[in-house]
């Protein structure tokens, strides 16, 4: 359960097969998984990091997706979302002195203050009272959970990668 929610998230960002599976992590004894560093390549191009612990004295919890225009990155704890892109702006004298030069940017995105925990269980309860649809069907759930165990076998088997045989 280290990064389910991840996983979720960034399946339906992505919103395409992943082709490609890359993870490594580690245990501070004989429990379970307290770290995990995975990797996922899409069909679409989209490459996705995430990482989550419980072992660090501090917690992690960061999503990196790298699109063909930008680098979005996201930390959870902290709720901020920034999104890097590059430009090639340069604006020049006349007589051809370069005067400034932009190669990037980046946006800061506004995130909710809500809790997101709080908000996951009101939603539970607002479904079980029948107010509410779940936001993740079935196979979506299944979908991440199917990832989730991939990854999980990655770290088991000595950190490996590997190319999916059927995209997920």
């Amino acid at each position: 359960d280290l990064m389910i929610h991840d996983i979720d998230l960034v399946l339906e960002l992505a919103r395409s097969p992943v082709v490609r599976l890359a993870a490594a992590g580690g245990r501070s004894a004989d429990g379970p998984i307290d770290y995990v560093n995975a990797t996922l390549g899409f069909a679409n191009g989209v490459v996705a990091s995430l990482t989550a612990s419980k072992m660090a004295h501090r917690k992690i919890r960061s999503l990196s997706a790298h699109c063909r225009s930008a680098l979005v990155e996201t930390d959870f704890l902290n709720r901020s979302l920034q999104i890097h892109r590059r430009t090639n702006q340069s604006f020049s004298a006349d007589h051809g002195e370069l005067l400034y030069r932009n190669d990037g940017f980046i946006e800061e995105v506004s995130t909710s203050p809500v809790d997101p925990l709080v908000a996951e269980l009101e939603h539970f309860l607002q479904c079980v009272r029948g107010e509410e649809k779940p936001a993740v069907d079935g196979p979506q759930a299944s979908r991440a959970l199917l990832l989730a165990d991939l990854i999980e076998q990655c770290v088991e088997q000595a950190n490996i990668c590997m190319t999916l045989p059927e995209p997920i």
